[in-house]
């Protein structure tokens, strides 16, 4: 679990309801964040040779409208 049931981030979440077919659909929390089994992905291999970063270091969709970029005083100019 997060720290205070992410109680900063519910600050800022709107439930939505929807309607599928005949049926009523309401979301009410972001399901991204799961619990990770550390046996299940320690044998992955890295995305590219020598790297660090496997399939299970990818981040949850929704985090995906979030970037950055990192450079140096010398090439920022």
């Amino acid at each position: 679990m997060l720290a205070d049931e992410r109680a900063f981030q519910q600050n800022y979440m709107v439930p939505i309801e929807m309607t599928v077919g005949r049926r009523s659909v309401s979301i009410v929390e972001d399901a991204g964040v799961r619990p990770v089994d550390r046996a299940a992905i320690s044998g992955l291999s890295p995305a590219v040779t020598e790297g660090v970063h496997t399939g299970a270091s990818q981040t949850h969709p929704a985090d995906g409208a979030a970037d950055a970029l990192v450079t140096t005083a010398g090439t920022s100019a």
